[in-house]
């Protein structure tokens, strides 16, 4: 995140707390900090890092004081890096191959006339597409060939 590593002196050996410390943040520059730490907020919630977004919730307060400084920052923006790198590793996340990927996007259109005729094909035709998107072959075809009643 681009406001991390401007925090942390931007990967190239900067060091902003020792170089500006108690030095007053710009205050033309608290209004992009705020929208990355939304931004990554917004992000946090989507993938339930819970701490991470108690760290986000924190950084806004602080950006909301008085004078934040550069070595406030640099501390909130460490303090929040560390929160998400110690929770990603708990989360599991899947690749989808882009001509799979290129499916799940076009489902609406790709289906939406038959979802409109027979609802009741919809979830499992959604089922079926993701099952297939992720190389469950299987499993699509037994979201498309159980017929509901077999569920029931």
């Amino acid at each position: 995140m681009e406001f991390l590593a401007i925090c942390e002196g931007g990967g190239i050996g900067i060091d902003f707390n020792t170089m500006f410390g108690s030095t007053p943040f710009p205050g033309d520059m608290i209004a992009k900090v705020h929208s990355n730490v939304a931004f990554a907020r917004v992000v946090c919630e989507g993938l339930e890092l819970d701490a991470s977004v108690n760290r986000c919730n924190f950084f806004e307060r602080f950006l909301k004081t008085a004078e934040p400084t550069f070595q406030g920052l640099s501390t909130r923006a460490k303090t929040l890096r560390e929160a998400i790198e110690s929770e990603l590793p708990l989360r599991s996340f899947v690749y989808i191959p882009v001509d799979e990927s290129k499916l799940l996007n076009s489902m609406n259109k790709d289906w939406g006339d038959i979802w409109s005729r027979y609802q009741d094909v919809q979830a499992d035709s959604v089922e079926a597409t993701y099952c297939y998107a992720l190389r469950r072959y299987a499993a699509s075809i037994f979201h498309e060939s159980v017929p509901p009643i077999v569920e029931s």
